[in-house]
């Protein structure tokens, strides 16, 4: 069996990351350290630089919190995407956000 290898993938800087909007049972406000949460995201950047991966960052807008899960965007196959559709209205505007930088990023 061939492994596929992760040549790119796309972060956001949590700046603003906190838990603020309660719509899922796990949320619990004040549970975020923010100043941690840009530590490690600034250590796992530096891993996938040292493995040759290249990383490409988005910024994260004030006020969309969840916006640091990237991974929650959408589905990428070559220059294609399918961005998410979010059930909960705090997460709506990230797809704009998203969608602009594909666009912007050739995508």
């Amino acid at each position: 069996m061939k492994h596929a290898v992760i040549k790119k993938v796309l972060m956001c800087n949590p700046r603003y990351f906190t838990v603020e909007d309660i719509y899922n049972p796990w949320m619990k406000p004040g549970s975020v350290d923010t100043k941690k949460a840009i530590r490690q995201w600034k250590k796992l950047k530096k891993i996938y630089e040292k493995l040759k991966i290249k990383v490409e960052v988005i910024e994260q807008i004030k006020g969309l919190h969840d916006m640091v899960f990237s991974t929650d965007e959408g589905l990428v196959q070559g220059r294609e995407v399918l961005l998410s559709n979010f059930r909960v209205n705090q997460r709506k505007p990230e797809r704009e956000e998203y969608k602009k930088w594909f666009e912007k990023n050739g995508y």
